[in-house]
């Protein structure tokens, strides 16, 4: 939501702008990697797949936010004044019902989650992040790393794969 924080996936990492709403497939690697001191602010939400499958109809498509994320791993949105507040408050709205787990709180979760969901479907994704600005190590040490997750994948071995100190790996 603010802050001064890139995003990294496996194959690209990118600033992030104030009220940027990054769109996650499930399995998708990445993080997040503050700059300073200054205030980090974000809201994870976590749904899923059946659920939307439950919640969409044949006219109305809640997967596309997701679909379009694939092609380039994670689709960004970019909200504006009013879409980050209405989005903030259904997060702490979401959050609030979550904790008191009270009578039909199942069915205001639901109903909170399509709230959010209609609004990502709704706002169209950036076409194009800014320049991808993952250090080429990084990929490369990156991408090793998922070819070869059945093997050795300690400090040790990476740092002599890469010629690096392994303190400095990790």
């Amino acid at each position: 939501i603010s802050g001064n924080v890139s995003f990294y996936t496996e194959k690209q990492a990118f600033k992030m702008q104030p009220k940027s709403l990054i769109i996650i497939p499930d399995g998708i690697w990445h993080c997040a990697v503050t700059h300073d001191g200054s205030p980090y602010e974000r809201a994870y939400v976590n749904i899923d797949l059946d659920l939307i499958n439950i919640l969409m109809t044949d006219k109305t498509n809640l997967y596309k936010c997701f679909e379009e994320s694939r092609a380039q791993e994670v689709s960004t949105i970019i909200l504006d004044e009013q879409q980050c507040a209405s989005f903030t408050a259904m997060c702490e709205t979401l959050s609030t019902v979550i904790e008191q787990n009270k009578y039909a709180s199942d069915i205001y979760e639901r109903i909170i989650l399509l709230q959010m969901l209609l609004l990502a479907n709704e706002v169209a994704p950036m076409q194009e992040h800014q320049k991808n600005n993952i250090p080429k190590l990084l990929e490369r040490l990156t991408r090793f790393i998922s070819e070869n997750m059945n093997q050795d994948l300690s400090l040790s071995m990476l740092g002599q794969r890469f010629f690096l100190n392994p303190n400095y790996i990790n």
